[in-house]
């Protein structure tokens, strides 16, 4: 409850950081009665802001669809909003435009694109990035073989 407090002070402060920490709490229930209109409206207003955290929780709520009836699951939606905050150098964005890259959820599948997503969020931090591309490099030879093919036709 206290958190909650601090958060609804710099929420109305304007500032971001608090802003998608409140929505962030909202939608979870963490402190406070769940409230996920409250909570995505919030959110929405830091995306809209371009503060990466806030696009990545975005993308999160499109993703797994945990805050309907206000944001539908919809894989397109989420990919848009995890890349803008990979464009943004926010590490998870980055793994989950790859990962969905990888897996053609909500695009086209894009190994060659993944690959270097994957190796930038691990040297940030992302043990799954580092993880998925240990295993792409000594499992999956079908993605390996996909980027020698497109490396030899440019």
């Amino acid at each position: 409850e206290k958190a909650m407090k601090i958060y609804e002070l710099l929420n109305n402060m304007g500032d971001i950081h608090g802003m998608t920490a409140l929505g962030t709490f909202q939608i979870e229930g963490l402190g406070c009665e769940q409230n996920l209109k409250d909570g995505t409206d919030i959110i929405k207003k830091a995306a809209e802001l371009g503060y990466s955290q806030a696009l990545y929780e975005l993308g999160v709520l499109y993703y797994n669809g945990n805050a309907e009836p206000y944001i539908i699951e919809d894989n397109i939606d989420a990919f848009h909003y995890f890349e803008c905050a990979a464009s943004k150098n926010h590490i998870s964005g980055m793994y989950m435009v790859a990962d969905m890259l990888i897996t053609g959820e909500g695009c086209v599948k894009d190994y060659p694109r993944a690959l270097p997503l994957l190796l930038a969020s691990g040297n940030l931090g992302h043990r799954t990035a580092r993880a998925t591309l240990l295993d792409i490099l000594n499992n999956e030879k079908e993605i390996l073989n996909t980027i020698e093919l497109e490396l030899v036709e440019e």
